[in-house]
């Protein structure tokens, strides 16, 4: 099989293979953000019912640990307590003392209205709240990833293909070294047998008249060699004298 269709198949398996990895990836982390949504949600539940006990003064409650441990276990989940006339109550858990900013609420509130958001029933009141910063990370998490993945993919090409291109500079060098190391050989024979023309034939006016022809066409011969073997080197510095 030619080695190009080999390389073409293996970038396919290749592109295929990471395809699989972002798919399953983005599939479990869609996963355990919604099983996370869902326990958010019945803690928040457990708070309002916490909440509705606790404000009931038609029972009597002995012990209130548990409750005041669910009221005070949230400390993640943005919560925000609308009454029957759409105000609000209370909130909590918003960052930079926003629990009292009731516009700021507000707004929030309709946001989540837009979004199809559900509230959950309390006895004339909504509770609304919104996803903790762990679980929003958690679904930000997946485009991270692909960022970092086609990060690391951008720079292995630029490196394998930087090696390329330095492997192939040092084969066209090597080429050329070369083909100048098998050029000068015959060329050095051409330059012998003129020397050895002009002196054997010293008296043949003709052949000197003819010789510094081929001659000149040898000279420039020659500099195709001499360029070749060039190809690859480094320049050798020279100081030059800086005038004022």
């Amino acid at each position: 099989m030619d080695i190009y269709s080999k390389k073409d198949r293996w970038k396919i398996y290749l592109g295929i293979g990471g395809a699989l990895i972002i798919a399953i990836s983005l599939f479990y982390t869609n996963y355990l953000a919604r099983k996370l949504g869902e326990e958010e949600r019945r803690k928040v539940e457990s708070w309002v019912l916490a909440q509705e006990q606790l404000n009931d003064t038609t029972k009597t409650i002995s012990d209130l640990t548990l409750h005041l441990q669910v009221l005070e276990s949230n400390k993640t989940i943005p919560v925000i307590l609308v009454n029957d006339r759409g105000g609000i109550d209370f909130a909590a858990n918003f960052p930079n003392g926003l629990d009292t900013a009731e516009a700021y609420l507000l707004k929030e509130v309709e946001k989540l209205r837009a979004g199809g958001f559900e509230p959950i029933e309390g006895f004339a009141y909504e509770v609304y709240y919104k996803e903790s910063t762990l679980l929003r990370q958690l679904r930000y998490f997946p485009f991270v990833q692909l960022l970092l993945i086609a990060a690391f993919v951008f720079l292995g090409y630029l490196g394998f293909s930087s090696s390329r291109r330095a492997e192939q500079n040092r084969v066209w060098v090597g080429m050329a070294k070369e083909t100048a190391h098998q050029l000068g050989t015959p060329i050095s024979a051409i330059v012998a047998w003129i020397d050895h023309l002009r002196d054997s034939r010293a008296e043949d006016s003709e052949v000197q008249e003819l010789l510094p022809e081929p001659n000149q066409d040898v000279k420039r011969l020659a500099l195709i060699p001499e360029r070749f073997s060039q190809i690859g080197s480094l320049p050798a510095p020279e100081p030059t004298p800086i005038s004022s």
